[in-house]
């Protein structure tokens, strides 16, 4: 399309080339952007080779796209507020209750002493496997000795107790697994953190609904089982 006689732009408005009567890169039109420079060089087209009726016809073709996509975009965005919000009504029932996540190995341990359940996977059959637990300050607290572990998830039960048999107090553990198999070789383990959900909450960074525990934050993708406390 002509805007004048003596200069010609592409037919296309969706190129990477700048208009220089309007400052506005062609890559980043908008609609009202778009429709202003339709305008104008209807307005400024030469008499004498007016624009032709196939090249109208494709601009208005490409706007017409282009309030389709601005749509599709708007629908997205609509439909990822719900989804956001629906995940955080149903991520309610989980307060008060046991959860169990990815990504890490922390656990809380309550004021009655009780069995805490430290949960890992193993990648291959383990010859011999070690649980040690640390406080919060990284200090260790107990060492459990598991001996031969098949492939596959596990779960053990730790009784609060530090390597005396003294209970320790409330608050968050950290328990990593070291496991080897019959050559020595080390195996691959995955571990499970655990607490109890005290509130719901949405990151402001990431507008992510996260579930708040004792021992912090964790994303609600990361929740892998949930139980009765």
């Amino acid at each position: 399309m002509n805007v004048s006689s003596s200069a010609a732009t592409p037919t296309s408005m969706f190129g990477t080339k700048k208009d220089d009567s309007t400052g506005l890169s062609e890559a980043a039109l908008g609609q009202e952007q778009f429709l202003t420079l339709l305008i104008e060089q209807l307005k400024n087209q030469d008499p004498l080779n007016p624009v032709d009726s196939t090249d109208f016809t494709a601009q208005l073709a490409q706007f017409s796209s282009l309030e389709q996509l601005f749509d599709v975009n708007k629908n997205l965005a609509a439909m990822q507020d719900y989804s956001a919000t629906t995940n955080r009504l149903s991520a309610l029932d989980m307060i008060g209750k046991q959860v169990t996540f990815t990504g890490s190995g922390t656990v809380s341990l309550g004021e009655e002493v009780g069995s805490v359940p430290l949960k890992f996977d193993l990648a291959d059959n383990a010859n011999q496997a070690t649980v040690t637990i640390t406080n919060e300050t990284g200090q260790e607290v107990a060492r459990l000795d598991l001996g031969y572990q098949d492939a596959g998830s596990r779960q053990i039960s730790w009784d609060g107790l530090d390597e005396t048999g003294q209970p320790l107090p409330a608050g968050s553990y950290n328990f990593q697994v070291a496991a080897v198999d019959e050559m020595g070789n080390s195996v691959a383990v995955t571990l499970y953190g655990s607490g109890l959900v005290q509130g719901i909450e949405t990151d402001n960074d990431t507008g992510q609904t996260v579930v708040v525990l004792a021992s912090g934050q964790v994303p609600i993708d990361e929740i892998v089982g949930v139980r009765d406390n």
